[in-house]
């Protein structure tokens, strides 16, 4: 907010906020006080309806400007015998956090549920190192296709990771990703993937004379490593490849998060010879016309407007005009989420020449890759190691 509409206008809606909830805080003989940055503590006495008063505070960030978008998060314990109000406050802390990550509402009440989401929580935080060095996460490669032949012809991967942890079993990337962002250590998994998907497409390399291009995520920690690029290039030159090999992906939230930073970084990957491009297009807030001025190679359109695109005239007419105004800007698209027949028949003939998902091919391990890939793709077909 603070990058986009000033440090005084973030100040006028901090001190906008701390009126209100001190006004709150007289009106019930409960205590406040600014814990820091823009979080705020409220003790009040047992029975305050908590959604009232998140509805009248939201209610005054609104009235601020009609014009920015702001949204409260608030976390709430209620009072339990035994518990001090440390502790309650930082239950209510947690809860706070989780309005950010795991659920859609912005007020979250603590509950045994999520008391167990946060001791799962901190066990893989506790196990994030010893997986790595054990080798328990596994990149999985989700095949992508040129849908322009008949049938469609493999052309690449995305890389997807998943921990197959010795006690608690195969975890799901939703229930650890998020987690490692919020905690700041998601760039510790990046790079392990980048270096196990390097290692993997040496492999193929050495075993059939391809490079089979494989998509990577570049998160907003990577984004503001000031090692990102030798270390991608170090990445490459220990497994001698070249640029072609990894194909960067950053989100598009990152891009209008962090437009400067991202835009910087992403020009002097492109210099170096990445093909770097925007992920989960149109999730974001980016708009159409920014695409002609933002460092971009490729799209990743969002697989949530795909899968209405034969119910909702909505989200066809939104996948036309992206593909429409890419094919423009001469940008290539990758439809993702892909489930049906008939939507990729939409697709291509929209002229979307590449897509992934379930219909043609769920991610695959390593092995099974490899022979979906070869058994599809002559070796000295010239088209099988570009990007």
């Amino acid at each position: 907010m603070n990058a986009l509409n000033g440090w005084e206008f973030g100040d006028r809606v901090l001190r906008a906020l701390g009126d209100e909830i001190h006004a709150v805080s007289i009106e019930t003989g409960g205590i406040a006080g600014r814990f820091g940055a823009d979080r705020f503590d409220l003790y009040c006495p047992h029975g305050i309806d908590h959604k009232s008063l998140f509805d009248r505070l939201q209610n005054k960030l609104n009235t601020l400007s009609h014009n920015v978008n702001i949204r409260l998060r608030m976390g709430v314990m209620e009072w339990q015998a035994g518990l001090e109000p440390v502790q309650m406050f930082d239950r209510a802390r947690t809860a706070c956090s989780m309005a950010r990550g795991h659920y859609a509402e912005h007020l979250i009440v603590f509950d045994e549920e999520i008391r167990d989401r946060e001791i799962f929580e901190q066990r893989l935080m506790n196990d994030l190192r010893r997986g790595l060095d054990s080798y328990e996460f596994e990149v999985h490669y989700q095949p992508q296709y040129d849908i322009r032949t008949d049938p469609p012809k493999p052309i690449g991967a995305e890389a997807l990771v998943r921990w197959r942890h010795p006690e608690l079993g195969l975890i799901p990337p939703d229930d650890f990703i998020p987690l490692f962002e919020q905690n700041g250590q998601i760039g510790i998994l990046d790079k392990y993937v980048w270096q196990e998907v390097a290692r993997q497409i040496a492999r193929w390399q050495d075993g059939y004379n391809v490079t089979v291009p494989v998509a990577v995520n570049l998160s907003r920690v990577d984004v503001f490593d000031s090692e990102l690029e030798k270390t991608l290039e170090d990445t490459l030159r220990q497994n001698g490849l070249d640029h072609s090999a990894l194909k960067l992906e950053v989100t598009e939230s990152a891009y209008t998060e962090n437009a400067t930073r991202v835009i910087k970084v992403v020009e002097s990957l492109r210099k170096s010879g990445f093909k770097v491009g925007m992920d989960d297009f149109g999730m974001g807030y980016s708009s159409l016309s920014m695409l002609s001025s933002l460092p971009v190679d490729a799209l990743k359109m969002d697989g949530v407007f795909i899968q209405n695109i034969e119910h909702d005239a909505k989200d066809a007419q939104l996948v036309a005009l992206i593909l429409g105004i890419a094919d423009t800007l001469k940008i290539p698209v990758v439809a993702e989420g892909v489930e049906t027949e008939a939507q990729m028949a939409f697709l291509k003939n929209l002229g979307c020449e590449m897509v992934q998902g379930f219909y043609l091919s769920r991610p695959l391990q390593a092995p099974d890759f490899e022979r979906l890939f070869f058994e599809s793709v002559k070796p000295d077909d010239p088209g099988t190691a570009t990007s």
